[in-house]
Formats: structure tokens, C-alpha cells, sequence
């Protein structure tokens, strides 16, 4: 199914920016440099801030959602709704750290089991082989919706290693794995495949 690539894409992008939003760690205390990067990144997926809505409208362009009569830009919406995330801790040893953070965000095994029984109604409608393709499409984009809508979040802890390293001549404290660490959640957001 399209959605499921949709997730490999969310977590890749949020990888890719995370690791840019990595700051130089003169100045401030390693502890503040990280929770500083870890709010820019955030904030986005919780404010909805346009970079983060056109990041995933683009995946989700991609993935073709809007065949089904849903906005991208509406989609991104629904993805991130109910998104939150909180730093518990982050602890700091020598050149490595690690970012204790809890993730809130809408369960995606529950979006795709909503919306397989969803689809499966739709597919046991009697009154479907008289429809009209576009008939059928409003179908689709209403279970894709309310499948969304219908769903509630899941809270997750989750723990992001950092490395202090030589970038261009500078140290800076860089994300090592969260690529991996964010696509292990259950969070639509974040959500890839096994």
C-alpha cells in the first residue's frame, strides 16, 4: 500500500533535517546545544509550521494520495495532528550523548488497521459495482479520513545517540541514529516499514 512508503519517506526527511539542525558546540553546554537542536527539529512537527506540512505534502505527492481526493497539504495535516514530544533527559559522556525524549503522536499500526477494515466495508458494499469511479474515490478519501480521525495517540519514549565530531574543521554534536531510532516508533509521523 502507498501509505506504508509514505512513513519510509517521513522518517528518511526527518532524519536528513535532524542531522542539519545539528549545532556547533562552542558556547553553550553540550546538554543545552542538543535540547536546542532536538526543539528546532520538534517544534516544527508540533506547531505544523509550513516546512514540515510541505515535507510531508511532498511525500505524500509522491505516494499519489491525492488520486484519492485528499489534499497533500491536508494529509500532512491529519499526519500530524496530535503530535507532541517532550525531552526527559539528556546525559552527556565525553564525546557521545544520548536524548531521552518522549514522542505523542497518532499509532500507526491503528491508522492501518482502520483503515484495512475501512476499506474492506467499502470492498463489501453491494451497491460498489454501480458506482462511478469518482463515487468510489470519495469512498477511499473518507475512509482514509475518518480513519485518521478515529484514531487516538500513542505515547513513546525513545533514544537518540549523538556523537561530537570534526564537520568541516568544526565540532559539532551530530545525531547518529535517528533515522532508525524514530522509524522504530509506532508514530504515523515517524512510521516505516519493518
Amino acid at each position: 500500500m502507498k501509505l506504508k512508503k509514505m512513513g519510509i519517506v517521513v522518517a528518511a526527511m526527518a532524519f536528513a533535517v535532524f542531522t542539519l539542525c545539528s549545532l556547533t558546540a562552542c558556547g553553550p553546554s553540550p546538554e543545552d546545544t542538543i535540547r536546542e537542536a532536538i526543539t528546532d527539529e520538534f517544534d516544527g512537527y508540533k506547531n505544523a509550521d509550513d516546512s514540515v506540512i510541505q515535507q510531508i505534502a511532498q511525500s505524500a505527492e509522491k505516494q499519489g494520495i491525492s488520486q484519492y481526493g485528499i489534499e497533500n497539504e491536508e494529509f500532512a495535516t491529519m499526519v500530524l495532528d496530535g503530535f507532541d514530544y517532550s525531552i526527559n533527559s539528556i546525559e552527556v559522556d565525553g564525546n557521545s550523548a544520548t536524548a531521552n525524549l518522549t514522542i505523542v503522536s497518532k499509532s500507526s499500526a491503528a491508522f492501518k488497521e482502520k483503515l484495512t477494515e475501512s476499506i474492506n466495508a467499502i470492498s463489501q458494499n453491494p451497491e460498489l459495482a454501480s458506482m462511478t469511479d469518482d463515487q468510489k474515490m470519495e469512498l477511499i478519501s473518507e475512509a482514509i479520513t475518518n480513519s485518521f480521525k478515529d484514531i487516538e495517540t500513542v505515547s513513546e519514549d525513545v533514544s537518540i545517540e549523538y556523537a561530537y565530531t570534526d564537520s568541516d574543521g568544526k565540532k559539532i554534536w551530530v545525531p547518529v541514529n535517528s533515522g532508525t531510532a524514530l522509524g522504530s516508533l509506532d508514530s504515523v509521523v515517524f512510521a516505516q516499514t519493518a
